[in-house]
């Protein structure tokens, strides 16, 4: 179980509803993200992994999209969850930013080569 886990059941319980929001970061989206701004609001990220395979996003996620994601998500003053694939770059890069880092095995759902060899992840989390 993640640490997050009990601070999301207790938001849960102390609040009659839940809103998920799926939407584009960055600041140029600032008007969908109104909700940044509140302290209560907990960001939970999960951009394309910092490997070559990129894919899942459709216009690409090159090495400039992560370095501007993590930095854009450690301006938030409320809870902040972002994972990765664990790679070196990335766990310097949110160290820097001064996220708090864990590594975790994550199982594989899908794979290519049938390869479910569980995959090594960070997760850096800010005023959590």
């Amino acid at each position: 179980m993640y640490p997050l886990a009990g601070m999301l059941a207790s938001v849960t319980r102390a609040t009659s509803r839940l809103i998920v929001t799926c939407a584009p970061i960055g600041p140029s989206r600032a008007r969908t993200w109104k909700a940044f701004r509140l302290t209560a609001t907990i960001v939970y990220a999960d951009p394309p992994y910092d490997v070559e395979f990129t894919h899942d996003a459709t216009d690409g996620f090159a090495w400039d999209d992560q370095q501007r994601t993590a930095e854009w998500l450690a301006t938030h003053r409320g809870p902040v969850v972002l994972v990765n694939q664990a790679t070196e770059r990335v766990e310097k890069l949110y160290r820097k930013l001064g996220y708090r880092v864990q590594f975790l095995e994550a199982p594989r759902r899908i794979s290519c080569t049938g390869n479910r060899t569980p995959a090594r992840e960070i997760m850096g989390t800010l005023n959590v």
